[in-house]
């Protein structure tokens, strides 16, 4: 093999462990974010699928459990940093996170983020 190419795909390899290092980083800060203030998380066996939020505490009158659990945070946004094929691409998904508050999908398939996952995300721009 060519000494170039064997260089140029050892560095690929090693971009791409960065990458997914990178994700998995992000993934991990927002789960020791921990949940918003005001926010009781209910354990289970297979981690809090439910939250008791005080009435103050309801951001923008979002109802949604996603939007206050920090495992459900952490899933939608590895959800959508999984296809980030290249650190051009996870800074694209991310900037477009944190500049809307949304994570998008696909048409009505979206998840409002919270303050602590925004600002998880926003240390990674």
């Amino acid at each position: 093999m060519n000494r170039a190419m064997y260089q140029a795909l050892q560095q690929e390899t090693m971009l791409h462990q960065a990458l997914e290092e990178t994700k998995e980083a992000i993934y991990r800060d927002i789960l020791g974010e921990g949940p918003m203030k005001g926010v009781l998380l209910l354990p289970t066996e297979d981690g809090p699928i439910c939250a008791v939020v005080s009435l103050k505490s309801l951001n923008q009158m979002n109802l949604s459990a996603e939007h206050y659990i920090p495992q459900a945070q952490a899933k939608v946004v590895r959800r959508k940093l999984e296809g980030a094929k290249s650190f051009t691409d996870l800074y694209n998904r991310l900037d477009e996170m944190v500049s809307t508050g949304i994570v998008r999908f696909s048409g009505t398939d979206t998840c409002k983020l919270n303050t602590n996952t925004l600002a998880v995300l926003s240390r990674y721009v």
